[in-house]
């Protein structure tokens, strides 16, 4: 849910919503560029707060402002995938302002920026697919980025989808289900949870099982 509510539809953060699973663009890391080499693609970044690269070393994109000139028309969040990391170091070592600072890390872009000026703020951010998936006999709930990676386990065992061990249901302003990712402004989110060994009941030896409800607003 946390990471829902930093999610704008309007902005195609949602890349895609169906009743048992969704793809949203989930940021990461937020920075200050502080110092920047337009000929090598290089941004030094400052005052980082997340991670803008995961544990399995894979390299994310990123929104960097751009000014543009001087006037209001071309400001703009440019896109663009990050090719590389870097430790601060040599033309790079230190920020581009009178108090001495050092970077955090370096960044390099698929391309160069000339509209972006020290002090732009920058944020990376991945796609990242939530739903069902199944694991040793048992359905889980997972994430992972899609097409990449397996499903990363979250919670569970949940039951089996065709029990709705796992559902999502979107609603537009007016609260009304829609099916249009640009629409949504809630989720509704169901799960439905399943013991891992089985009790007495009156029917017999059977698994226990519960449930959570939950809506999470959207940011716009």
């Amino acid at each position: 849910t946390a990471e829902l509510r930093q999610v704008s539809p309007s902005d195609d953060d949602l890349y895609f919503i169906a009743p048992e699973s969704l793809a949203i663009r989930s940021v990461t890391g937020v920075a200050i560029v502080c110092r920047i080499d337009q000929v090598a693609r290089r941004f030094a970044l400052w005052n980082l707060v997340g991670e803008m690269v995961d544990p399995k070393g894979n390299s994310d994109s990123a929104f960097i402002f751009s000014a543009g000139g001087t006037g209001l028309g071309d400001d703009l969040w440019e896109k663009e995938e990050i090719k590389n990391f870097f430790k601060a170091t040599g033309s790079m070592s230190t920020c581009e302002w009178t108090v001495a600072q050092t970077p955090d890390t370096v960044v390099q872009l698929d391309k160069a920026m000339p509209g972006v000026f020290v002090g732009a703020p920058f944020r990376s951010f991945r796609s990242i697919q939530y739903g069902m998936f199944l694991d040793d006999g048992d359905w889980w709930l997972g994430r992972k980025r899609p097409g990449v990676d397996p499903y990363e386990k979250l919670t569970g065992p949940l039951r089996s989808p065709a029990a709705g061990g796992l559902a999502f249901k979107y609603l537009d302003a007016n609260g009304a289900v829609t099916a249009v990712p640009t629409n949504v402004r809630m989720i509704e989110i169901i799960i439905r949870s399943q013991s891992t060994g089985r009790s007495r009941q009156a029917s017999g030896l059977t698994e226990r099982t519960d449930s959570i409800r939950t809506k999470v607003f959207l940011s716009g």
